[in-house]
């Protein structure tokens, strides 16, 4: 069972596993469409696949090595509730985009701004608008994405 968000995509299992995040950007790297991706909302390009789950220590290490330069991302990730298990490992270097900086991860996209644009201010991290990007890309079908009534009497 999926849950479509605009900024990701939650799965259920089963009560073992409970929720998880899917891993979003690897699948549509898998499905081609990192052209698309880089072209039209400025993802970075995949640099470094990585395994379908990152250690504490793998995302410890890569957020003490980004701190010097890019301190508000890694507090955008260390302030997330489950920061590390939600985006999963970057997959790209830190990227300058013009007026933000882009890193992405396996699940997810943090843009840094270097200017005050109406949805943040300048040093704040936004998280890029994932799901949104993959029901764009048809990555899955529309007829459950449609919004249904509530059922009588709910």
């Amino acid at each position: 069972m999926l849950q479509v968000f605009q900024r990701g995509v939650l799965r259920y299992t089963n009560p073992d596993a409970g929720v998880v995040p899917v891993r979003l950007l690897d699948q549509l790297h898998a499905a081609g469409r990192d052209p698309e991706l880089s072209g039209h909302w400025g993802v970075p390009e995949l640099e470094s696949p990585v395994p379908d789950q990152a250690s504490p220590e793998q995302v410890t290490a890569w957020l003490d090595a980004l701190a010097p330069e890019h301190p508000a991302i890694v507090a955008y990730v260390v302030g997330a509730p489950n920061g590390g298990a939600l985006l999963g490992l970057p997959t790209s270097a830190v990227q300058d985009l013009g007026s933000y900086y882009a890193v992405r991860f396996q699940g997810g996209v943090l843009q840094e701004w270097k200017e005050d644009v109406a949805w943040a201010k300048a040093g704040e991290v936004t998280a890029a608008n994932v799901g949104e990007m993959a029901v764009t890309l048809g990555m899955f079908p529309a007829e459950p994405l449609a919004p249904a009534a509530a059922p009588a009497g709910a």
